[in-house]
Formats: structure tokens, C-alpha cells, sequence
């Protein structure tokens, strides 16, 4: 992507929303939450970056860090559970979903007409290791967790047929998690549920600021438009740590499908400048190619000539959107699976989900 547009204005003129939306969007590189794919976030395939320590720590990003930095690109994965580095973070992230996930539909059992203040609403809980009157006692460090804008989200996740005991069962069944860094310049970090539904993504402070800010035109899209090719995003909260630190994330939908391998990746961005990979990332099975080794490998998608209207009318619906809402930086999400049995796929993809079904049931006993 290129520059961020915005102008300067004045402190004592007075702003609307929609100036706001910009304002935010321009000060907080929003590639990373609505566009950063426009297909739905990183894949589970996507490559993860080595966990032997180096680098950033795998709690997430603090809430005022801004700054863009490169990684290097490695491809391993982390399974989180009871002993892991991370699992203090991830058992907080789980349990404060499921306890508010849990908490509005027992408050809220029916679907109702939003209101405007359910956009600004949020819930916040003190979960204590002995319990509380609102919180379940777990036996580990107090922590704090807040969620933005329940209702509205819980409603986002029921038009794409995603009930609440479901959602909970994907993500709190066992409290485990697999952990994927990728070779994002955010530098966020990404969770993968057990079964790969669903990604949990660490974002900053202002990026959480402008989604909420966005949230009731991004909502009023997602209810229009049920094959949107945005990122689907299902929760925002925030966990604050013993130690004061903040950690914001959001939850989103994986926009691969888990239940078959995906053969090749494409990233494009509709740009050629230093858009490829080089021979040696191409050794890697997992890579993500770019528009350059799209163009060079001639491929075309034959969808035929209803499909092609409907996905055009969809990706023009879609970018109105984010031009609406000024963000530029981001990309189409393209994965191919090859029906024919030539070409096997890498025993990594073969044994993506089964591999961690198993490690993580015996992870618990």
C-alpha cells in the first residue's frame, strides 16, 4: 500500500464521525484490521515465524506501539497449552470470551433490533482466581477483561450461521491454541483456534479505536452484503495483565477452508513494484507468492461467466467500503487446492488439523 490519506485540522473545529473514522485510520495503519486481506485475514496456512525467543515476546503488542518493523520469515508452529510461555495470556483470552459470550446470551436470549448505544457498549469483569459474583473462579492470576460492543458482534457472528455454543466450543473447549507468527510488518501476533475456525489477532490500541469508530458502517455492510470478501471479524476485547499491560485483539473468521489442503497462496495487492518471492522463499511449501509470480505463472481463475459478475460486484461493493472509510493498504487473499492427485500435498498440510486435534486433546490429560 501507499501513503495513508488526511488532512490537519484545526483542535477547535469541531469533527464529525465519519472525519474521526479518518482521522483514526490515517494515524493507525488499518491495513491490519479490515484490509489488511481482503479474503478474510491470514490463513492457517500462512507463514509463522520461529518461537525459539527471538524477537518480540508472544503476549501481544502493547496497547501504544505503533511502529512498523520486519521480521524474518521462518515456518513453525506452537501449540499453546498448559506450560507454554504464552498460556497465562491465552487462558485469560479464552476464559474472558467465554464468560461474556455466555453472560449476553443468558441477558439477551433473542436477536433484537440494535440500537446506537449498543455500538459504544462495552462489558467489562474483574476475574479474580477465587471467583466472583460475575466472573468463574479459574485458580490463576487475576486479570482483567473488557468487550467491546457484545450485541453487535454476537449479532455480525449469527449471519454467517455462527451460534454462541459453537463459538465457544471452537475456542474454550480446551483452552488451547495454536500460535502463528507471520512475516506481517504489524508485527501482531496470531492464535489459531484448535480446529483452525477461527484466528485470534493482536492489533493495537489505535487500531481497536478506529474499528470501533467503523463499526456501524462496517456492520450495516457485513448485513448487505452475506459473501463480502472483508475480513470477518467476530469479537474485539481487550485483556489487561497483572503487570498493568494492556493487550487488545480481535477474533476473526480463517478464510481457508480446514477440511482440505491449500496448494498455493497468493497475496496481491494490484501493485508489481517488488511483488515476488525469491528462489529461495519458493522452497518453502507453505510461501505466500505475490503478484508477480501470479502473472509470470499465467494463471487465470475460471469461474465462469455468472460467478465473474457476482465476484466483481462483490470486491466493487466491498472497496467502496474501505474507500469510504480511506483505507488503502490491502490485498486479495487467493488459495488453490488441486482436485488431481499429482503433485501430493506437503505432509505439513496433511497433517495440519489432525496433528493438532491430537497433541491438543493429550495436552489435557
Amino acid at each position: 500500500g501507499g501513503g495513508r490519506p488526511g488532512r490537519r485540522r484545526r483542535a477547535c473545529r469541531r469533527t464529525t464521525p465519519m472525519e474521526n473514522i479518518k482521522r483514526i485510520a490515517s494515524a493507525s495503519g488499518l491495513g491490519s484490521m479490515l484490509g489488511s486481506v481482503l479474503g478474510g485475514g491470514p490463513s492457517a496456512s500462512e507463514r509463522p515465524r520461529n518461537s525459539d525467543g527471538a524477537g518480540p515476546s508472544a503476549g501481544g503488542r502493547e496497547e501504544d506501539e505503533d511502529e512498523e518493523s520486519s521480521h524474518e520469515k521462518t515456518a513453525t508452529t506452537n501449540l499453546i497449552s498448559a506450560g507454554h510461555e504464552s498460556f497465562e495470556l491465552i487462558f485469560m483470552m479464552l476464559m474472558g470470551i467465554r464468560t461474556s459470550v455466555g453472560r449476553f446470551c443468558a441477558q439477551v436470549p433473542d436477536a433484537r433490533e440494535l440500537a446506537p448505544t449498543d455500538f459504544e457498549q462495552q462489558w467489562e469483569g474483574d476475574f479474580l482466581g477465587k471467583g466472583s459474583a460475575e466472573t468463574p473462579a479459574h485458580g490463576n492470576c487475576d486479570f482483567r477483561f473488557k468487550d467491546y460492543a457484545p450485541l453487535v458482534f454476537r449479532q455480525i457472528r449469527e449471519r454467517f450461521g455462527i451460534e454462541a455454543p459453537d463459538y465457544m466450543l471452537s475456542l474454550t473447549s480446551e483452552y488451547v491454541l495454536v500460535e502463528m507468527f507471520t512475516n506481517s510488518k504489524s508485527g501482531s501476533f496470531f492464535f489459531y483456534s484448535s480446529d483452525f475456525r477461527f484466528i485470534l489477532k493482536t492489533c493495537t490500541k489505535r487500531e481497536a479505536a478506529f474499528l470501533m469508530a467503523a463499526l456501524p458502517q462496517y456492520h450495516s455492510h457485513l448485513m448487505q452484503n452475506r459473501y463480502t470478501l472483508l475480513s470477518r471479524i467476530f469479537g474485539l476485547h481487550r485483556v489487561q495483565m497483572r503487570s498493568g499491560r494492556r493487550v487488545f485483539f480481535v477474533v476473526m473468521g480463517n478464510v481457508f477452508p480446514i477440511d482440505r489442503p491449500v496448494h498455493e497462496r497468493y497475496d496481491l495487492k494490484g501493485s508489481t513494484r517488488n511483488r515476488f518471492t525469491t528462489d529461495e522463499e519458493r522452497q518453502d511449501p507453505n510461501v505466500v507468492l505475490k503478484d508477480l509470480d501470479w502473472i509470470n505463472s499465467g494463471r487465470k481463475l475460471h469461474l465462469g461467466g455468472d460467478k465473474k459478475r457476482r465476484l466483481l460486484a462483490q470486491i466493487k461493493r466491498d472497496c467502496a467500503l474501505l474507500e469510504k472509510l480511506e483505507v488503502i493498504d490491502y490485498s486479495m487473499l487467493v488459495g488453490i487446492h488441486r482436485t488431481s492427485t499429482k503433485g501430493a500435498p506437503p505432509a505439513s498440510e496433511q497433517r495440519r488439523t489432525s496433528t493438532y486435534h491430537k497433541v491438543g486433546s493429550s495436552a489435557h490429560g
